[in-house]
């Protein structure tokens, strides 16, 4: 599943997307295999990447392949996706492409 956002045309967001200068990609699963790939094109496209995985190690060791940001996620965790919403609102405050490969 891929999700591309609209930008905000109005209201509070607005402001701040205006303040972003790439769009901003979440992909799941990334460490490896298909979501790697993805992330890999995503970047080559432009965009600032996020791979979420729930490894610490494999993660750390494919963003500094991808030159893409981490962020820990377990999907099969309702605890850990709230706080990965949590740190996406707090730290990022925006999200134009997501892609679910987890």
């Amino acid at each position: 599943l891929c999700w591309m956002g609209p930008a905000p045309e109005s209201g509070a967001d607005a402001g701040k997307f205006a303040a972003q200068t790439r769009r901003l990609a979440v992909v799941t699963g990334a460490n490896k295999g298909i979501g790697f790939h993805v992330a890999q094109q995503l970047i080559a496209s432009g965009l600032r990447v996020i791979i979420a995985c729930r490894n610490l190690e494999l993660g750390q060791h494919a963003a500094a392949q991808l030159g893409a940001e981490l962020e820990l996620v377990d999907i099969a965790s309702g605890e850990s996706i709230d706080k990965f919403a949590q740190t996406m609102n707090s730290k990022y405050g925006y999200l134009d492409v997501l892609v679910n490969n987890a």
